[in-house]
């Protein structure tokens, strides 16, 4: 094996298991950036998974969550401007949304 090339990746077998308890505080439930970003590898790898990628480079797993977290992270962005945005009519536009169905008012 040369020097720049991958080694091959030997995954530990898979087992499926309910997250252990976590830690609550005044604010709400701890959210670690780590914790986080396992659990969307987890996701993007059975993804490759179930697309018929059995094996595959760590490094690509790696790409393939960047990817993911930049997605989430604009989807994220734009959704916030959206909702804290002002309209033409000089509305904003959760009281636009709210407005438009009066069957949900209370």
């Amino acid at each position: 094996m040369y020097a720049n090339q991958f080694q091959k990746y030997d995954p530990k077998e898979f087992v499926e298991t309910d997250p252990e308890d976590f830690v609550v505080s005044e604010d709400g439930p701890v959210m670690a950036q780590e914790v986080c970003r396992a659990a969307l590898q987890r996701s993007v790898g059975k993804i490759f998974y179930h697309a018929g990628f059995e094996d595959y480079q760590p490094a690509a797993l790696e790409v393939a969550t960047d990817i993911a977290v930049d997605f989430f992270q604009k989807l994220a962005k734009t959704v916030m401007t959206y909702q804290e945005s002002y309209l033409p009519t000089g509305r904003m536009a959760a009281d636009v949304r709210n407005t438009s169905n009066p069957s949900k008012q209370h």
